[in-house]
């Protein structure tokens, strides 16, 4: 590696320089050696550790269970049409909100094992649509029976509508008899009008009713009967004078 030197024939300050030369030599063959060995090391690129395989009997220990949470949502939209009453609702309500807490909880739980099966990634869309389909119903099941209670509200004033319209009527034939009473028909015609406006105000509502709710057509069709006699009778009123 190093030349032959001659120590008896060279000077001190030479022999010093010798001397430091051979060291460096050393020291730039061990540095590089070590280096070699260090580089693949440094170079070497992390290695991510692989997510376990997915087992056939957990995949199916999971499509059961999220079978049983969408056959239990399937169940309940089944319940929704059924409910007539605001506390009727109200119980599906809380069904739902107890289920979407148990199927939250288990997905947060089994997320990284759901990430690994195609299977069970369409549970969860089939879940989450379901889901969506029936807090919708159950929005449109609040309107239906909010709809059936205007419409029975209306019924119900029908009655007092018609009395009221035999009154307006007779009173308005009795006034237009003799001129002297001519100021009490314009008062019987301004009192109709405020009620007819009532009258269409109320029909109108349960109209809207009956579009809603299918059910009531035949109710409504006799409603708007009634409805149209009223409003013959409107017109008889503001028609009369002396």
């Amino acid at each position: 590696l190093f030349p032959e030197v001659n120590v008896k024939t060279m000077s001190s300050s030479m022999l010093r320089r010798v001397i430091g030369w051979m060291l460096l030599g050393l020291w730039s063959c061990v540095f590089t050696a070590v280096g070699q060995e260090l580089l693949p090391m440094a170079q070497e690129p992390a290695q991510e550790e692989a997510a376990p395989a997915l087992s056939e009997e957990l995949l199916l220990e999971m499509s059961e269970k999220m079978e049983g949470f969408l056959s239990e949502l399937t169940e309940l939209s089944e319940d929704i049409p059924q409910t007539k009453t605001a506390n009727a609702l109200a119980a599906v309500r809380r069904r739902l909100t107890s289920l979407n807490v148990r199927w939250d909880a288990y997905n947060t739980l089994m997320q990284m094992d759901i990430a690994q099966s195609e299977l069970l990634m369409e549970f969860v869309a089939q879940f989450q649509t379901t889901q969506q389909q029936v807090t919708e119903a159950m929005d449109q099941q609040q309107l239906v029976m909010e709809a059936i209670v205007r419409f029975r509200e209306v019924e119900r004033q029908f009655p007092n509508y018609e009395k009221r319209y035999e009154e307006l009527e007779q009173e308005a034939i009795s006034y237009s008899l003799i001129a002297k009473t001519a100021d009490l028909l314009a008062q019987v015609k301004g009192k109709e009008q405020l009620l007819f406006q009532e009258v269409d105000q109320q029909f109108m509502a349960a109209k809207e009713a009956v579009a809603l709710v299918p059910t009531l057509t035949t109710e409504g069709a006799r409603l708007e009967n009634r409805y149209l006699v009223l409003k013959q009778k409107s017109e008889v009123i503001q028609a009369a004078a002396y």
